[in-house]
């Protein structure tokens, strides 16, 4: 058991740990002096444990402000991403600010959430919709509320912007380019294993095995979805490693494709030094270094991976992400049948 106290804006907060559960419960003290703030926790210490105060029960309904820290919290302790957890914050506190103050968590109606979404353009609605999905999906796992409200809200229709993925000849250039520099091997591995160029540029040979490398989170990098992911590895992967290791023997680095002083290289540099070689392999601006990542969710696709398996290998937590690159192989049968329909006509 254990009661700590915290500021949240001018407000005094107290996190509840409940020892049977493991879980953590924040909820506000509704004070602004410290010293009131340590009499209160004092008080529910004391009712705890007489057995007469359990905020993870007793405090039926919970604030929407409540409920919000206790999404947040939670997500933290999950490993998301600051700038995730921001955007999460961002559309929570937007929401917020629309309803009365103090409101509970169970009258949040669906009408105040559509009212929300209709101010906005469509495709801004669609990514607060989504995040507001999280955190109501959230509350109802954890019993904050019986029944979702969005279950009566339509999701915002909007058209879905199809990535840009690197076509087999467009790599093929950008291949013939970078034959012969230092970075051919970090941009082979994104494309090899369909990575974002973090999750490339921050491999470290503490964690490549016999057979299979992880995407490790530490103090210095952290996914984007927060959680590690291990892939095998492919044959022309394992010469990029050995290649990497050879190249390391007098100046050896954690990292596997480290910069001159043994770290990785900053991303910016990274993207430059992509556009560069784009350009010299006379590729439009469409073809970025995402590109090559797109390259193999659409490869995937095209070759009938399951979603959930692809999901997997590219770092998706939402399978309606992966999704997106079945659309490009469908749109690509769409295109080849065309042909044949033009051809029939001449």
């Amino acid at each position: 058991m254990g009661f700590s106290k915290y500021k949240r804006g001018r407000v005094w907060w107290c996190k509840f740990y409940d020892p049977n559960t493991g879980e953590s419960f924040p909820f506000s003290l509704e004070v602004k002096d410290e010293t009131a703030a340590q009499l209160k926790i004092s008080d529910y210490e004391k009712l705890w444990v007489l057995g007469q105060f359990n905020p993870a029960t007793d405090v039926k309904d919970i604030l929407y402000t409540v409920a919000v820290a206790n999404y947040l919290d939670a997500k933290k302790e999950e490993g998301c991403r600051k700038n995730t957890l921001s955007t999460y914050s961002e559309t929570l506190s937007m929401l917020g600010r629309t309803l009365p103050p103090k409101i509970a968590l169970k009258a949040v109606s669906a009408s105040s959430i559509n009212k929300f979404l209709s101010s906005f353009k469509p495709v801004t609605a669609g990514k607060h919709y989504r995040q507001i999905k999280a955190f109501l999906i959230f509350c109802t796992d954890k019993q904050l509320i019986k029944t979702n409200p969005l279950l009566n809200i339509n999701a915002p229709r909007t058209l879905q912007k199809l990535p840009k993925y690197a076509k087999p000849q467009q790599f093929e250039a950008f291949y013939s380019v970078i034959q012969n520099i230092p970075r051919r091997n970090l941009f082979e591995t994104i494309a090899l294993n369909g990575l974002r160029r973090n999750e490339a540029n921050y491999i470290r040979w503490e964690s490549i095995y016999e057979d299979t490398f992880t995407v490790t989170n530490y103090d210095a990098f952290s996914t984007k979805s927060g959680r590690e992911k291990t892939l095998p590895i492919l044959p022309r992967q394992k010469e990029i490693f050995a290649e990497q290791w050879e190249l390391q023997k007098d100046n050896p680095s954690p990292y596997v494709f480290p910069n001159e002083t043994g770290v990785p290289t900053s991303g910016h540099t990274i993207t430059q030094s992509f556009d560069y070689y784009r350009e010299r392999a006379g590729l439009p601006k469409g073809f970025n270094l995402k590109a090559l990542r797109h390259m193999a969710g659409y490869l995937l696709a095209k070759n009938g991976v399951s979603l959930s398996v692809a999901a997997q290998i590219l770092g998706h937590t939402n399978l309606s992400t992966t999704e997106i690159y079945s659309q490009l192989a469908a749109n690509e049968l769409a295109e080849a049948m065309q042909n044949i329909q033009n051809a029939i006509r001449k």
